[in-house]
């Protein structure tokens, strides 16, 4: 499952994230979260869960900035030329963003899609960056059923079973 994801580096995007990097060193991620909200929560959501973000706040504020800062700079490495290699995947591959994505938009998704063998694309509409926490049920909803349908029947675990585990591990 690739989400929220580029194969390539658009100088934009790279101008971007090294400032944010910048931000958070000098600044912390009060700061960074405060200055890009906009880029990583679509407005739709952010107007509609308001009280809910105002919740959730304290936690991006209290991600460590050298764990932040760790994932730009490896994010920043990546060669583009391992784009090439994108089409050697060989294995089911769900590519999934949030329609109102600004930062890793959906023209992306559609290209990362198009360069691995029959990848599928989902998009969770009205949704943005964090579409894993706006949309949350969609999200949850789309992967599972997409794990579902790439493992064999004979793999599936039976729901009464996962039951029986769990009674058994609290028990």
């Amino acid at each position: 499952v690739l989400a929220c994801t580029a194969c390539r580096h658009l100088p934009w995007r790279r101008e971007l994230l090294e400032e944010w990097a910048e931000v958070a060193q000098a600044q912390g991620m009060r700061a960074f979260v405060q200055g890009n909200l906009r880029w990583l929560v679509g407005m739709r959501s952010l107007r509609r869960v308001w009280p809910a973000f105002t919740l959730l706040a304290p936690i991006a504020f209290n991600v460590p900035v050298g764990g932040f800062v760790a994932q730009i700079r490896a994010i920043l490495s990546m060669d583009d030329s391992l784009r090439a290699e994108l089409c050697d995947i060989a294995v089911p591959t769900l590519v999934i963003v949030g329609s109102q994505d600004t930062l890793t938009p959906m023209g992306d998704s559609h290209e990362l899609a198009s360069l691995i063998p029959n990848a599928e694309l989902a998009v969770v509409s009205g949704a943005a960056h964090t579409f894993m926490v706006e949309r949350a049920g969609t999200f949850n909803r789309t992967v599972l059923g997409f794990l579902d349908g790439a493992r064999p029947a004979s793999e599936s675990p039976d729901v009464a079973d996962l039951d029986d585990d769990l009674d058994a591990a609290t028990a």
